[in-house]
């Protein structure tokens, strides 16, 4: 397995485990991504601001 590779299945786990069954795919990335005091608020700029600390 490569380093980085368990990192970003955790990351995946982490995201699919915020994902709730009784609500639309629509309703999930609001809360997610665009509520006040979002899980996932902040994780646009997190990514972009990774890729160029860390170009490949």
């Amino acid at each position: 397995m490569a380093p980085l590779e368990g990192k970003r299945h955790g990351w995946t786990q982490k995201r699919i485990s915020n994902y709730k069954k009784g609500e639309s795919l629509s309703q999930n990335i609001d809360r997610l991504f665009f509520s006040d005091n979002a899980e996932l608020g902040d994780e646009f700029t997190k990514l972009y601001r990774s890729v160029f600390k860390n170009p490949a």
